[in-house]
């Protein structure tokens, strides 16, 4: 029997207007079953596979109070005359759980043996537990594991039922699903009439052609106002739908509002960037213009201690002149030879913990013996240092104990000789002081990367007159990092260390230096070990 066969409805088995109440009864289940139990013509079609045209008659039939169905004269009734319920052929869904013995079935969605333990039998075949899902592989639906009591079928395709409204109303296509305005409990002109996927009347539809145009039910029949309240169940859930859509629209323009806020944030972002960077331009420039400035500033500086230093000489010959010769003029008899005092010694020590830790010998005599506050010991005629050249700087940086925190103090302290071979420093504690080292740290003298002295000697003597002697060689020694004002500490064992205190201590370099030229770059020096100091010091 086909499926046209189990649809149509012969005009010949209207006999009066108790079957005609039955068969706008049994529309308007039909109708009902399609909204609202199934929302599908799939799901509705299968059903009366499965319940067949008669089944659905009588709970037509009895929803709406009108004599069975049974006692119509339809086709079948009229070719079969025994007792015996009418032969009907069996769904294609019964047959495949009729002819399964629950080993070797396949599931409909991974096409993988389903075993008892984890079958689930469905209108739609046999799945997995697993793959018996919302909207299984469609691209649809929430992916949500089902059971048999909560999914619903729309296009063939298995759901829950929220997604399965989703489907059925998606989209805005209310009005092309149901036909007409809805009203609620009956009221207005309610029309429930569907179309499938590929565009037919469903079979209610062809029910309602086959029963003639003066045959349908009106508005004041029963079967209308049963489908009227059918109507009312469909305009529920499409307030439902429309209250959801609201919400997604809302969603939306705060995301839209919330996306828009966030690509002004950025590009405020990006100005104020902009603006960072000319700042940092702005401010390199000005750290070259204070560079030059030092620079024009140390030359006038060299040029008039250059014309003081002539200018004092000037006057001190013409001095030495007038007092030589007034101390010729007052000559007095020579007094009689008087014994020297004894000379006193005292013993000072000056630990090393760590680089210009204010421990050292020349912290020391900065500090009277760490009795006052420091001062730079070249200032007071404390301390000498020489220099075979100087490019830049000053050598009273070398024993200021000041930091140089930022660019421009940088700039300032920086302190190197010409780029010449074998260039020196000496530093010269004077006659009534010498050490007896066992430390020395430097500074590094340049004020960007780079520079750093490797190849050097340190030597030391005794007395002015003294002979130099070696006491440590450094050979490629990368202790001295290149960042500016990079600081190092250097031992000394060697025994004439040990068994000596020196006055006069020198640095020679004697190879390149990490920038691969012959500068000498020292920021600071200092010595550490025992001080021994003379009476008369201080």
């Amino acid at each position: 029997m086909s499926s046209t066969q189990d649809d149509a409805i012969p005009v010949e088995a209207i006999a009066s207007a108790d079957q005609v109440a039955v068969k706008s009864a049994e529309i308007a289940f039909e109708d009902y079953f399609k909204h609202s139990h199934t929302s599908s013509e799939h799901r509705v079609n299968d059903a009366l596979k499965h319940v067949g045209k008669g089944g659905v008659a009588k709970r037509a039939s009895v929803f709406s109070g009108s004599p069975s169905p049974a006692k119509i004269n339809s086709p079948a009734t009229k070719a079969s005359a025994s007792p015996a319920t009418p032969t009907r052929r069996q769904s294609t869904f019964a047959n495949k759980i009729a002819s399964s013995t629950g080993v070797g079935d396949k599931c409909k969605r991974c096409n993988k043996t389903v075993y008892q333990v984890e079958k689930m039998t469905s209108t739609e075949g046999i799945f997995h537990k697993s793959c018996f899902s919302c909207g299984l592989d469609s691209g649809n639906g929430c992916k949500r594991t089902l059971d048999l009591t909560s999914y619903e079928v729309y296009g063939g395709i298995i759901f829950c039922k929220t997604c399965s409204k989703k489907q059925f109303f998606g989209d805005k296509q209310m009005k092309t699903s149901i036909g007409g305005t809805l009203s609620p409990l009956g009221t207005g002109t309610g029309n429930l009439e569907r179309r499938s996927s590929q565009g037919k009347e469903s079979p209610s539809v062809e029910r309602r052609a086959s029963l003639g145009e003066n045959e349908t039910s009106t508005p004041s029949e029963p079967a209308p106002s049963l489908m009227s309240v059918f109507g009312a169940v469909s305009f529920n859930e499409a307030e439902e739908l429309e209250e959801e859509q609201q919400e997604a629209t809302t969603a939306e323009s705060e995301t839209a509002q919330s996306i828009e806020e966030t690509e002004a944030q950025i590009e405020e972002a990006e100005v104020q960037a902009e603006e960072a960077e000319q700042q940092a331009e702005q401010a390199e420039q000005q750290t070259e213009g204070a560079e030059e400035q030092v620079e024009e500033a140390e030359g006038q500086a060299g040029a008039l201690a250059e014309e003081e230093c002539e200018e004092e000489e000037e006057e001190g010959e013409d001095k030495f002149d007038e007092s030589a010769i007034a101390a010729l003029s007052t000559l007095a008899p020579a007094t009689p030879n008087v014994e020297p005092a004894p000379i006193q010694r005292t013993f000072h020590e000056c630990p090393y913990t760590s680089p210009f830790d204010k421990n050292g010998a020349i912290y020391w005599v900065g500090s009277s013996g760490g009795t006052a506050e420091y001062e730079n010991p070249q200032r007071t005629g404390m301390l000498y240092l020489e220099i075979s050249t100087l490019y830049r700087g000053q050598l009273f940086n070398l024993t200021s104990y000041q930091a140089a925190d930022t660019a421009a103090e940088r700039i300032a302290a920086a302190t190197y000789t010409n780029n010449t071979s074998r260039s020196w420093l000496v530093v010269d504690f004077g006659p009534e002081r010498k050490l007896r080292p066992s430390y020395y740290c430097l500074k590094h003298g340049a004020s960007g990367i780079g520079n750093a002295i490797r190849n050097w000697t340190l030597e030391a003597k005794v007395e002015e007159d003294s002979p130099w002697i070696e006491i440590r060689k450094h050979v490629n020694d990368v202790t001295m990092r290149e960042e500016p004002q990079s600081v190092a500490g250097y031992e000394l064992t060697s025994d004439a260390c040990k068994n000596n205190f020196f006055r006069i201590f020198r640095i020679t370099q004697t190879g390149k230096n990490s920038g691969g030229n012959d500068c000498l770059f020292i920021g600071a020096i200092d010595f550490y070990g025992i001080m021994r100091v003379e009476k008369g010091a201080y």
